[in-house]
């Protein structure tokens, strides 16, 4: 009798949760041929975009919606890891 409570309030919970983080929005400056991304954040606020296609691209912005300008290649003339 008490797994109905408390799945209502698990429920409920989830939803605020979830509610609480916003769609980033669109990407502004250099924002072609990201796939597979990954970001992270340095400690200074610097956000870092990784991501495949053509190789492993590093892009780098102020913001996590950019605007993105493109760093280099994480192996440059085709260098590769054996």
């Amino acid at each position: 009798m008490k797994l109905f409570p408390v799945a209502t309030l698990g429920l409920a919970l989830i939803g605020a949760v979830t509610g609480a983080y916003v769609n980033p929005g669109a990407c502004s400056g250099v924002c072609v041929n990201t796939h597979d991304p990954s970001i992270i954040r340095r400690g200074d606020g610097t956000y870092f975009r990784f991501s495949t296609g053509g190789g492993i691209a590093v892009h780098s912005a102020p913001d996590i919606t950019g605007p993105w300008e493109y760093k280099g290649a994480v192996l440059p003339d085709g260098t590769s890891i054996k």
